[in-house]
């Protein structure tokens, strides 16, 4: 197994930099490892709309001059954006490799994108081109509103709808690229407007949209936390904990794909990393592999150390946490196995 990146740069129809070829670079061509792959950074996080984080970081070393000279055109111009980027990273086994196979996830898209900034760098010797990235088709603020419309009518009034119904309309509406199908729900269909009023809301952007949701569910969701949002390499995920682990929404963690030891850095949470992998997303379930506490060198905490409460009430073995943020890291030339990996935090599920 190696490790792999795909990064992709399409230009966007319509737009400016149109005339502009698509752009590759990847570390296997035509499934052999290439020696000579350019070096790449990157930091991708992922995490429910009600909490934005900002854009992503990607930065990728030796590039052409002929490159370099538009990086300004492949982030937006005139206000509108010029091109997509879809990047995939793991790792892979290329043709004719000799290094050991293990049990690992197979690559795929780890983030799927706008280019919002992009520009050439020169330190030394040293030449990038370094993009900021945001989540998804679309990018909204303040000064390019949204205009999400969001309508909340109770049942028994006239156009009365679920709140599936309407986040979907509000969605569908703000995005129009988007389809139906891609936005995913798993919540439960106890809900209904605060206070049995209709309510009918605008928001500038998906970060102000997902919190008002957030904010309107949270005393009547089963966790306490609401229906949550967040942005998908194909869409959204719309989740609120009630619809419970199973088959196809579970992942069981393998001790050879762990870096270092799950945490708890607060009640109910914990922080884990493992390889680079493309197959956990925030609403997945995760379990640690059986008996994992007992593995040789494992470390545990003492009742004076915080959380203490949580650290004796709960442990990692025979228990389901629900991810709620994943962070990709990437360094592809450093060999530390904490340069090419995947960080998440998870919450235990029905704690």
């Amino acid at each position: 197994m190696a490790r792999f990146y795909s990064i992709t740069l399409n230009p966007v129809g319509g737009s400016s930099s149109a005339s502009l070829a698509p752009i590759t670079y990847s570390s296997i061509v035509n499934g052999m490892y290439d020696p000579g792959a350019l070096n790449v950074e990157f930091d991708f996080l992922t995490t429910v709309g009600a909490n934005p984080v900002g854009y992503s970081s990607l930065k990728i070393e030796g590039v052409s001059y002929d490159v370099l000279n538009t990086a300004p055109n492949y982030g937006f111009v005139a206000g509108s954006p010029s091109y997509s980027i879809t990047i995939q990273g793991g790792f892979k086994s290329p043709q004719g490799s000799i290094l050991p196979n293990w049990t690992q996830p197979a690559a795929g898209t780890i983030l799927q994108g706008t280019v919002f900034q992009s520009w050439a760098n020169r330190i030394g010797t040293e030449i990038s081109l370094e993009f900021t990235i945001a989540a998804g088709t679309q990018i909204y603020s303040n000064n390019n509103p949204a205009n999400i419309t969001f309508q909340w009518i109770p049942q028994g009034q006239s156009g009365a709808n679920t709140l599936q119904e309407a986040i979907t309309q509000a969605l569908t509406t703000a995005y129009p690229t988007i389809p139906e199908s891609n936005i995913v729900f798993s919540i439960s269909g106890n809900y209904s407007p605060p206070g049995n009023t209709a309510k009918t809301l605008n928001h500038n952007t998906f970060e102000q949209f997902a919190a008002t949701i957030a904010s309107m569910t949270s005393s009547v969701s089963s966790n306490g936390s609401g229906v949550q949002i967040t942005t998908t390499n194909t869409g959204f995920s719309v989740f609120d904990g009630s619809v419970g682990p199973n088959a196809s929404n579970t992942i069981t963690l393998l001790y050879e794909n762990i870096i270092g030891q799950p945490t708890w850095i607060g009640p109910k949470l914990i922080t884990f990393m493992t390889v680079m992998r493309a197959d956990i997303n925030v609403s997945t379930y995760v379990k640690f592999p059986p008996n994992y506490q007992n593995v040789p060198g494992y470390t545990t905490s003492t009742a004076q150390q915080f959380p203490s409460s949580v650290r004796q009430s709960l442990t990692f073995d025979n228990q389901t946490f629900l991810v709620t943020a994943v962070r990709q890291v990437g360094n592809f030339r450093d060999p530390q196995g904490s340069s090419w990996a995947t960080i998440f935090q998870a919450v235990p599920y029905g704690a």
